[in-house]
């Protein structure tokens, strides 16, 4: 199907906003988003409680002074996550294992210098509701006293023994590192809620992935669009901003709409460039729109959308909007240098491990 570009644009270089200065593992992720998710231990309910530990090779050789862990939710996850808590003890040493030789001992992954950090104190998660990539780190546990690590003999091993989980009903996910790729698509967060198009019982809908090769520097987005205007005209935006459009707040709710059949239809990024495609009966529409990759590009977002007409629709600006995304850009990343370990009660010896691995973690 034929892409035609009406409205040019810049590079799509653009600066991902920086989190606090906190040392983090993978360092890569520190502000762009895990290539996985994990919920074991800390996100999943069990009578039994957990035991769970984790290595992080790339922090050997840092002098740090620890007091708090954070963890954050992982993007592709769009429903709200209830507040919740659990008891823990919480223990950290200088590893006495590599991520590559993690033992299903937890004890012998522990150092001689291994310090429990909390002692069988309630932390509370916070509710929190998915909206973008790589999110703040919500998720904290504050240490009674402070840890110093000194990584010159090993990297860090963290241990949380889990018991008494209260009011956990449905499994929070959690942002996670994994393996590694030469070539990772673009990570990607849906937001938003699409508007109904008068000859549609349904809402349009938006639905996303991406390809990159940075061998080449080139790379594919693919926007399937759904219950659009029927045999008509539907157009795919990509904007560098879901704040604001020019002088135009967003996201900004087309005059009319929130009364209307439709729903409230909102822009949600910037019209920076726009491609137009053709829907089919169904309303149905795809594009594959080629995009530029670089490493200089790591952490930069952009945000995308439908738009398609309704002719029928009675408010001043005749258009029908879908929910959006946004996507960031993932360099390439070697092996993740972590691996976890993880069993079904906080009194188990042994666990199973997971190599290359484990939970993006912050360290305060």
């Amino acid at each position: 199907m034929n892409i035609h570009l009406l409205a040019p644009s810049a590079v799509l270089l653009l600066g991902a906003p920086l989190l606090s200065q906190i040392a983090c593992s993978p360092a890569v992720n520190k502000n762009v988003e895990g290539s996985s998710y994990i919920y074991n231990a800390f996100g999943q309910n069990n009578s039994s409680g957990w035991r769970f530990q984790q290595v992080h090779d790339d922090l050997q050789g840092k002098q740090l002074t620890v007091r708090e862990l954070g963890f954050r939710r992982d993007a592709n996850y769009m429903n709200r996550f209830a507040a919740y808590d659990f008891t823990v003890q919480l223990i950290l040493s200088t590893a006495a294992t590599q991520s590559s030789t993690m033992s299903t001992t937890f004890d012998l992954n522990h150092g001689t210098n291994r310090s429990v950090v909390v002692t069988n104190k309630v932390i509370n998660m916070p509710a929190t509701v998915g909206d973008g990539v790589a999110q703040p780190f919500a998720y904290r546990m504050k240490f009674d006293t402070a840890y110093t690590f000194n990584g010159g003999s090993g990297g860090l091993c963290w241990e949380a023994r889990i018991s008494l989980q209260r009011n956990l009903i449905t499994t929070t996910y959690f942002d996670a590192a994994y393996s590694q790729d030469a070539n990772p698509p673009l990570a990607q967060a849906y937001f938003g809620q699409g508007c109904a198009h008068t000859s549609q019982t349904s809402v349009a809908q938006l639905q996303a992935s991406s390809s990159c090769n940075y061998t080449t520097n080139t790379g594919l987005l693919y926007l399937n669009g759904y219950y659009l205007d029927r045999s008509g005209v539907a157009l795919a935006s990509i904007g560098f901003s879901r704040t604001a459009y020019g002088a135009l707040p967003l996201p900004f709710v087309l005059p009319g709409t929130a009364t209307a059949y439709s729903g409230p239809c909102s822009i949600y990024g910037s019209l920076d460039l726009i491609f137009a495609t053709t829907s089919d009966a169904n309303g149905y529409g795809t594009l594959s729109i080629p995009i530029p990759v670089d490493l200089n590009y790591a952490g930069a977002k952009l945000f995308s959308q439908y738009l398609t007409e309704d002719r029928a629709a009675s408010v001043p600006i005749k258009l029908v909007t879908s929910n959006a995304v946004e996507f960031q850009y993932v360099p390439p990343f070697t092996r993740t240098p972590i691996s976890c370990s993880v069993a079904g009660s906080p009194l188990s010896a042994t666990g199973t491990v997971t190599q290359y691995y484990g939970y993006v973690t912050a360290l305060y």
